[in-house]
């Protein structure tokens, strides 16, 4: 025990134990029964005074039913209560190592390229799809930034889609090519989700998709170009039904007008014979009256 030198008393007392018995043991009987003050071995210290107690054997064990009792309900309490604790830290080490678990199984046995990334493009986590499709092993790719893969052309919008990551956006639909581990590239289209500074996302391989398109595409360009090749005939075929069609127009007028002058010229010729046989008979009448 330290006590203080403070005290006049107990400063007297300490010069005269320690001028007296050479910082030898002293002992020094207390008011209670049983109970020993020895100053072992004590010595000064600046202005403290180093002591050891010790205690008498008939003190120590009063009421040490009670105190037993007490001691032990004490531990049985604090023993329970620790079990508890370790029973629900087991249980949540469980559903954790359940939970991951399962989490594994998602990620191996999706289809769809799922990766975990922070806002620098860096890879945390991938799944086994990834090597299917662009041929790097699932370790190389979580050492690596997706942006290394990406097609220059298309850096520039997938940029601009981090920023909206950043900004806590979703992006749906979004497609940018990837390098293969063989040097060609391939369509990738992206679910993203931010959540704090970690992007969540699911991606699949729209490559043959992409080529289909372009094929209808080139497709549907010939066709437009056929198209517009066979009306351009049809419209001077169209013009050339017309000009022939006009001439046919004309030439029937002229037709009809030629029959017209021929039915007058009839007409004409029909009251000229009239007229010349109506002549010959008042010509042999006025013979005959003659």
């Amino acid at each position: 025990k330290e006590i203080s030198l403070d005290d006049q008393s107990l400063k007297d007392e300490a010069k005269t134990i320690i001028k007296d018995q050479s910082f030898s043991s002293k002992i020094k009987k207390s008011g209670s029964e049983g109970i020993k003050r020895i100053w072992d071995h004590s010595f000064v210290r600046g202005r403290n005074m180093f002591v050891s107690v010790g205690v008498g054997f008939n003190e120590s064990t009063r009421n040490s039913f009670y105190r037993l009792l007490y001691i032990v309900s004490i531990q049985i309490f604090f023993s329970i209560l620790v079990m508890f604790f370790l029973i629900k830290l087991r249980q949540s080490v469980k559903s954790i190592e359940e939970f991951n678990e399962e989490l594994d199984c998602f990620f191996s046995s999706s289809l769809d390229l799922l990766c975990i990334s922070d806002m620098k493009g860096n890879f945390i986590r991938v799944n086994r799809e990834w090597e299917n499709n662009l041929g790097y092993s699932v370790e190389d790719l979580e050492k690596s930034n997706f942006l290394d893969f990406i097609h220059p052309e298309d850096l520039e919008d997938t940029l601009k889609v981090i920023k909206n990551l950043e900004m806590q956006k979703q992006i749906l639909g979004f497609t940018n090519r990837y390098r293969t581990k063989k040097g060609d590239y391939r369509f990738i289209e992206w679910r993203s989700a931010p959540k704090g500074d970690l992007i969540y996302a699911a991606a699949r391989d729209v490559t043959e998709r992409k080529k289909a398109e372009d094929e209808i595409r080139k497709l549907n360009l010939n066709l437009e170009e056929k198209v517009l090749e066979r009306t351009v005939q049809l419209e001077a075929s169209n013009e050339e039904l017309d000009a022939t069609n006009k001439s046919l127009i004309e030439t029937n007028q002229n037709l009809e007008k030629t029959l017209t002058e021929l039915n007058e010229t009839q007409e004409r010729l029909l009251l000229s014979a009239k007229m010349a046989a109506l002549g010959q008979l008042v010509a042999g009448i006025a013979h005959e009256i003659n």
